[in-house]
């Protein structure tokens, strides 16, 4: 029963109702009474018309918003108008069925192109939902699904709270990756719409390389290859170091124990250069967080101080802001500053000696005379938004033929020193996306510059 059918129900109402009226007012009252039940039967066809096709409207509805087009009304209908109104309902079907189709093929095409670029695209809606997350982000971060911004927080602590500070075509650098490759990507936000929603589009960039492809590569095989080595060498002296320790409980003769003595000894030495190879191919991914840098300076300096104090030394602290907060590892950043403090107390122990100078502290912002030994920390923003620490020492100063050397694996001039520290550092600062060097700018002081 379609439209026209109800149209002309309504007329033949409107007529039955006028043609009653009329007899009544005229006395014909059977007359009256035929149109009477001509009226209920007009008013029951109309209701019924009415019902059958709020009904099918109803259930087209229900249906598109389910995402099933697969029903299909009934076009051989014995009623002309009924069929119109179902072929009609049909063709609404058939149009959304095809736009919906085209809407899936163009999204479809989309991803598509999305998975092909080597660019790493995220998009994020308004409540924090994942809305675009393609395979060259998924394949660096090592996650298929990602629902949520917040789940970044599962793989890095604290990336979030960095990638969100993120101001509208602002760039945020920052190391990404396993423990055998490191990516250090540029991170751009930008706010597309989706209809009437804003989406911001974060797009991780990797930086380029100072190293080639087969310099990377090589690398990498040579770490795996040290790995191994350093396997199998602390598999055989191991036993040797503590085969030694029994045996010398076991003897009284003097040349004995000497000879297990130096035995002992040599393993141990090689020992602990076996453990620097480990630790220079043992670089782990930064777990980055934001943490206040003076509480953490405070912790490291805590057991040099009393070293320092011996040495009759001061600490001059100068932070841009005393509330600085980094974004990094705090473990590895404690190993690399304390890494470079230990190197300015033996700088500082060869040139004034075992003492020579008033109690050890924090001098801040105070000067300090130049026959006074002292380890200055400063900290700054740059005017490339890159914080950078400073840390400088009035010992000892590295001999120019040493300098170019000194980040070298294994490099050293002390008898007792291993040579791995500064080359860590440098590889636990590359990890980080920044940089260490050494600044001669000075020439009394001996300054290393940390850049993240």
């Amino acid at each position: 029963m379609g439209f026209r059918s109800l149209i002309f129900s309504v007329a033949c109402l409107i007529l039955a109702v006028g043609a009653g009226v009329w007899c009544l007012l005229s006395g014909w009252y059977w007359p009256a009474g035929v149109a009477g039940a001509v009226t209920l039967l007009l008013v029951y066809r109309i209701l019924s018309i009415y019902g059958s096709n709020v009904r099918k409207l109803n259930y087209l509805l229900s249906a598109f918003e389910n995402g099933d087009l697969a029903f299909h009304f009934a076009e051989n209908s014995t009623f002309l108008q009924d069929r119109v109104f179902n072929i009609l309902l049909n063709r609404v079907r058939d149009f959304v069925s095809g736009q919906r189709r085209l809407r899936d093929d163009s999204e479809a095409f989309h991803r598509a192109v999305e998975n092909l670029s080597r660019t790493g695209l995220l998009g994020v809606g308004p409540k924090g939902e994942v809305r675009c997350y393609n395979k060259a982000l998924a394949s660096v971060l090592g996650r298929q699904g990602l629902h949520s911004l917040s789940d970044l927080d599962t793989l890095m602590p604290g990336i979030v709270a960095r990638i969100e500070a993120i101001e509208e075509g602002g760039v945020l650098e920052i190391p990404i990756g396993s423990e055998m490759r490191i990516y250090n990507f540029c991170i751009e936000r930008r706010t597309v719409m989706d209809g009437q929603t804003p989406v911001r589009i974060f797009i991780f960039e990797e930086k380029a390389e100072s190293r080639s492809e087969a310099e990377q590569s090589e690398s990498v095989q040579w770490q795996k290859m040290t790995r191994i080595i350093s396997h199998e060498v602390l598999n055989t002296i191991t036993p040797i170091v503590s085969l030694s320790d029994t045996l010398l409980g076991m003897t009284d003769d003097r040349n004995v124990r000497e000879g297990i003595q130096v035995i002992g000894e040599s393993a141990r030495g090689l020992l602990g250069f076996v453990n620097g190879y480990r630790a220079l191919s043992r670089v782990p991914v930064p777990q980055i967080h934001p943490f206040r840098f003076r509480t953490m300076l405070d912790y490291v300096l805590s057991p040099l101080l009393p070293k320092l104090k011996e040495l009759g030394g001061h600490v001059e602290i100068v932070l841009e802001d005393e509330d600085m907060v980094l974004f990094a590892d705090e473990q590895l950043m404690r190993q690399v500053i304390a890494n470079i403090l230990k190197n300015a107390l033996n700088a500082i122990r060869d040139r004034f000696g075992d003492g020579g100078g008033s109690a050890a502290g924090d001098a801040s912002a105070v000067s300090i005379p130049d026959d006074v030994p002292l380890i200055r920390i400063t900290a700054f923003v740059n005017a490339s938004d890159n914080t950078e620490i400073h840390i400088s020492n009035n010992g000892d100063p590295i001999p120019p033929e040493n300098a170019d050397h000194i980040f070298d694996p294994f490099f050293t001039t002390r008898a007792e020193g291993t040579g791995v520290g500064l080359a860590l550092s440098r590889q636990i600062m590359r990890a980080h996306a920044g940089s260490i060097r050494l600044d001669t700018t000075d020439a009394s002081l001996t300054t290393f510059v940390l850049t993240l």
